[in-house]
């Protein structure tokens, strides 16, 4: 007799909501979340704005009744500028949120090599209130070489991404955006890359970085009705959360364009990542004089185009969804994920949240 057939999908689509245009200042307006983080108590939430010029955070509370989603942000914290000139006297461009078993944010700042001021990307801790305590300190590879030297660290607008402290928030990952300058080229149709994934463990009232992982990112490969002029505008994990079970998901997004025609497309692909026998390279340089680095291993656990067609009408070609979060339980017992995009301040976007139900 035939084994019997599963047919039950790992992940299915609960709810979704888009927020009403924002009429706040620019300074205040909800929109560009990219990171997304779980309170302790399972009824609140806090997304970071990447706001170059305003960098903020804002709580958010979300709550399932039946099966419809209602999500009310609260008021914007705008958090101190670091005072040991980690990232110069301006912060920029906040990616991704993780809480401290001691209820302080851990932020990974994505830095800014654009304006000539070459600030380094960095992970930060503060108070919910917005006050500064502290960086973590990272590998010199990381970081930007000196003036008039070979270009070296995280490229600019691929810093770190993702960010988790787990399920206890004693350790973590954290991912870089794509290679670092020295570890190859960005990701597009046809050629897959390499990011870091790079382990957090205590030190002190902080953390300290430990492994060093391999992240493959993927080719975005062909999208049906795609021009023969669209190209890979950006093709990276975008964010790091950790289940109540022990499990490592990842967020991988990418935006292809053809200016020609305008046509456009978001893919966005949750992953489930295992870091079991995968090479330590925390003494590797530069990987691409390792190509055969054991990297982590990765299954896909849903392509968000598979239930595109019962999103609202608005999101029937996704968007630029960013951040990623435990969500809450649904009354079945099933763990869920609360997804947002971020709408890039852009009145052509949206801001979104898409709660899925995991097996």
């Amino acid at each position: 007799m035939p084994a019997a057939v599963d047919a039950q999908p790992p992940v299915e689509l609960v709810a979704a909501v888009i927020l009403p245009p924002s009429t706040a200042p620019a300074s205040e307006r909800v929109g560009g979340l990219s990171g997304l983080a779980r309170g302790a108590a399972g009824t609140s939430w806090i997304a970071v704005a990447d706001d170059r010029d305003v960098p903020r955070w804002y709580s958010i509370r979300a709550a399932l009744f039946g099966r419809a989603l209602t999500v009310e942000p609260g008021a914007a914290t705008r958090p101190q500028p670091p005072a040991d000139g980690v990232v110069g006297p301006v912060l920029t461009d906040f990616e991704a949120v993780a809480f401290t078993p001691a209820g302080r944010l851990l932020i990974a700042c994505e830095g800014d090599f654009v304006t000539g001021a070459r600030r380094a990307a960095a992970l930060l801790l503060y108070e919910p209130d917005g006050r500064y305590v502290g960086p973590v300190a990272l590998p010199e590879k990381f970081l930007p070489a000196p003036e008039g030297a070979p270009e070296r660290g995280l490229r600019d607008n691929h810093g770190f991404e993702g960010l988790t402290l787990g399920v206890d928030g004693t350790r973590g990952w954290a991912v870089s955006e794509g290679p670092l300058y020295q570890d190859g080229e960005p990701a597009d149709f046809a050629r897959g890359a390499v990011a870091r994934l790079v382990q957090l463990l205590p030190s002190g009232d902080s953390y300290r970085t430990a492994r060093e992982l391999v992240y493959p990112i993927d080719p975005v490969g062909a999208i049906p009705g795609m021009p023969p002029g669209a190209v890979v505008v950006d093709q990276t994990p975008s964010e790091l959360t950790t289940l109540d079970d022990g499990r490592l998901l990842s967020m991988e997004r990418a935006f292809v364009r053809d200016e020609a025609t305008g046509w456009w497309a978001n893919v966005i692909r949750i992953f489930e990542v295992s870091t079991e026998g995968a090479d330590d390279v925390s003494g590797v340089e530069s990987l691409a004089r390792l190509p055969a680095a054991r990297p982590v291993r990765k299954r896909v656990l849903i392509d968000l185009a598979d239930i595109a067609p019962r999103l609202p009408a608005r999101l029937a070609r996704l968007e630029n969804f960013e951040a990623m979060a435990p969500g809450p339980r649904l009354p079945d017992g099933r763990p869920t994920l609360l997804l947002a995009s971020d709408d890039n301040f852009s009145d052509g976007q949206v801001t979104a949240f898409v709660l899925l139900a995991l097996r």
